[in-house]
């Protein structure tokens, strides 16, 4: 008889017992691992024992495993037959226990059962497992969501590790005060990026079924349902399963880039706008809570960045006009975010003057937004009159869908920091007049949306590998001097670059005869220059550049921006105005070696 670490009992080849404490009693479960699983019985699949790997807490995961892993043998044996379901067992089986206790004739076993399957069996084989994963995938994420609604069930108990409310509790208890921690939040900016990352490319319809699947979870969890309601969920769970198994989890097409885009943008329709304006709230109110005196103000925390459509490294297709569509759609996106919204609030608003009064400033803005927006003015006739933010609401909705389809007309905003301005007019009159608490609510909700996401969604990074850079810049000057710049040594070419850089008339024309490459590369610079005019806050903040060896290749970067006019200097030769920063990518370990001094090389210039 063999014990092991993980207090599981070998008594034969195939019979295994595992120790589970119930209770403070110990009792013993088998496990009996057979060459011949045709006739397992459905419950079989998935079945963990209890307490082995799972702390108490993790109980109601454990559960929710189970009964998942039993639908999906249910499912497998029902779509694929017994016979495939007893050959995913057996190996499942073989594998757990080759992780309770390895054994080179064990590990032997399997090698051999393995290569006696035919491709299309391993198929099945592979699929059933990754099924399998994908929901214990998502048992675990609703379990991250059931352990976190333990915690914040009551305020006076303990805090979840890593929450927002222990981090400034943390910070509280470090003795830090308000003022200081204010400071703190202004400095902080956290830049999410989205990227199209192969690994992840999900189709939609799979995705869906993932998130039924755990708002099924969570209704379970919910109720304490009766027998009846409890076979209802589980049909529901079965149809879910069997959807799954039955959808293809790859694209039978490629995507186009345009398409990429639109499923990146997706994920900010739902759910990530709504969860960030969802975490400013919790954090404004744990701030609330834990310094109610003298409370510190939040600024803007987070932004948002994407590389999909700007990633021209990374995917042939992208290409410059590929930018200005990306920038479009992520513009069209948020509008209509803004919009939505508004018109919400116009809805929600119905005050009357006639039992709350308004600011004179409020009063004094609809006069002039009548004056801006006659027709509106008139289809609002019909609007009670005593109803006077229910109309500042219909107006900023007006002018908004004015900035979305004729962005150049007078009756559209400018910026974002106009649409604020309105935003915080009726924002003070609530307050002043008795509606605080109103405009903490939806109002509030909207001015964060604004303040983060803009007229813009997200800043769209653009990704160029250093060779591209390097050789349009050998072109440019060599048809500008005749010096052939990839003939140089780096010390050279960098100090060349550097005197073209300070350059207060620089002059580099595309030679007649570009490459296609460098004709591409100094059109993205163009319509980086374009999409800062064309949006009121510059909308592509940085330049990656990929596999970056020297401090040349930065450079490289910064003399294109200068030409394109994102870089100005002044008579001394001094940088004055830089609207596109540069993000070096040290890839290959000799590059990650040098990478620091190259840094320190372009960190001590003064320009």
């Amino acid at each position: 008889m063999l014990i092991n670490a993980s207090g599981v009992i070998q008594l034969s080849k195939d019979l295994w017992f595992m120790v589970v404490p119930i209770e403070g009693n110990v009792t013993l479960r088998s496990v009996n691992v057979s060459t011949d699983f045709k006739g397992a019985p459905k419950t079989g699949y998935a079945d963990l024992p209890p307490g082995v790997d799972f702390e108490p807490k993790d109980e109601p995961l454990r559960r929710d495993i189970n009964l998942l892993g039993r639908l999906l043998g249910e499912v497998l044996v029902e779509q694929e037959g017994r016979g495939m379901f007893g050959e995913e067992e057996e190996l499942r089986l073989l594998c757990r226990r080759l992780r309770f206790d390895y054994d080179p004739e064990l590990e032997e076993r399997l090698r051999q059962r393995i290569e006696r399957m035919s491709p299309v069996e391993l198929q099945r084989i592979v699929r059933a497992f990754s099924v399998y994963f994908q929901l214990v995938n998502i048992a675990e994420r609703y379990h991250r969501i059931r352990r976190r609604r333990h915690y914040e069930s009551s305020p006076d108990g303990p805090q979840q590790r890593a929450s927002l409310a222990s981090a400034i509790s943390q910070l509280k208890d470090d003795g830090m005060k308000p003022d200081k921690l204010e400071e703190l939040l202004e400095d902080i900016s956290v830049g999410l990026v989205l990227t199209a990352h192969p690994t992840e490319a999900m189709r939609r319809s799979v995705r869906e079924r993932h998130v039924r699947i755990g708002n099924l979870l969570e209704d379970l969890d919910a109720t304490t349902p009766t027998w009846k309601e409890r076979r209802r969920f589980e049909e529901q769970l079965f149809e879910e399963v069997t959807v799954l198994w039955q959808t293809d989890e790859l694209r039978v097409r490629r995507p186009e880039v345009e398409g990429e885009i639109n499923r990146t943008l997706l994920f900010f329709e739902n759910p990530l706008i709504s969860a960030t304006l969802e975490v400013y709230r919790e954090l404004e109110d744990e701030l609330s809570r834990q310094f109610p005196d003298d409370t510190p103000a939040l600024g803007r925390v987070l932004e948002f960045g994407s590389w999909v459509g700007g990633d021209q490294d990374g995917n042939p297709f992208v290409k410059p006009e590929t930018l200005s569509t990306a920038l479009n759609l992520h513009r069209t996106l948020i509008f209509e975010r803004h919009l939505a919204s508004a018109k919400t609030l116009a809805a929600h608003l119905s005050q009357s003057t006639k039992l709350s009064e308004v600011s004179e400033e409020l009063r004094h803005s609809l006069d002039e937004d009548a004056a801006l927006l006659p027709e509106e003015a008139e289809r609002q006739e019909e609007t009670d009159p005593n109803e006077l933010y229910r109309h500042k609401m219909l107006f900023i909705a007006e002018r908004l869908n004015h900035t979305l389809e004729s962005p150049d007309s007078g009756e559209a905003y400018e910026a974002a920091t106009d649409l604020l301005d309105d935003l915080w007019l009726v924002h003070r009159s609530l307050t002043r007049y008795g509606g605080e608490r109103v405009a903490r609510g939806a109002l509030r909700d909207l001015i964060r949306q604004v303040e983060v996401f803009g007229f813009h969604l997200a800043k769209l990074d653009v990704r160029q590998d250093s060779s591209r850079v390097s050789d349009a810049i050998s072109e440019l000057i060599q048809f500008k001097t005749g010096d052939d710049l990839r003939e140089t040594e780096e010390e050279d070419r960098a100090k060349l670059l550097r005197k073209l850089l300070r350059e207060p008339d620089l002059d580099l024309q595309e030679p007649p005869e570009a490459t296609s490459e460098t004709s591409e590369l100094l059109e993205t610079f163009e319509r980086i220059r374009q999409a800062k005019e064309d949006f009121s806050e510059m909308p592509i903040e940085a330049f990656v550049l990929s596999m970056a060896r020297q401090a040349s290749d930065v450079l490289g970067v910064q003399l294109l921006a200068r030409r394109a006019g994102l870089l100005e200097v002044d008579d001394e030769g001094r940088c004055t105005v830089n609207h596109l920063r540069v993000s070096p990518l040290f890839e290959t370990v000799d590059d990650l070696e040098r990478a620091p001094e190259v840094l320190s090389s372009l960190l001590e210039d003064p320009f």
